[in-house]
């Protein structure tokens, strides 16, 4: 559902991807700017270590739709913040990917 002070379709979300435990939401300003905040905590809650290889991006559902990479930073254990600009309102998908293993988040971004 909407996070509560997040404008224009922001969500939070929970699920697995491969051993992670990811906690998140994702939401964008009037401007289409995307910001994105993720929580991991493996199979016995340890965050994982400075090293691991976590990616984002969004993409449209339509095929062939070129992916927009957020840019992550790691803002303590287990916790990340990125951001990315979208360039239109409507469907999106939003992938975490972590080595071997892509998580897929569908979510609309209202006008």
């Amino acid at each position: 559902g909407k996070a509560p002070g997040v404008e224009r379709g922001g969500v939070r979300f929970s699920g697995t991807v491969h051993v992670w435990e990811v906690v998140g939401s994702v939401g964008t300003d009037p401007q289409g700017n995307a910001r994105l905040e993720l929580n991991l905590r493996g199979p016995n809650g340890q965050p994982p270590d400075a090293g691991l290889q976590l990616g984002a991006s969004f993409v449209r559902p339509d095929e062939g739709a070129v992916a927009i990479p957020a840019r992550l930073q790691r803002t303590g254990r287990g916790a990340y913040s990125g951001s990315a600009t979208l360039p239109g309102d409507g469907p999106w998908l939003l992938r975490v990917s972590v080595p071997d293993i892509t998580g897929v988040l569908a979510f609309t971004v209202d006008p």
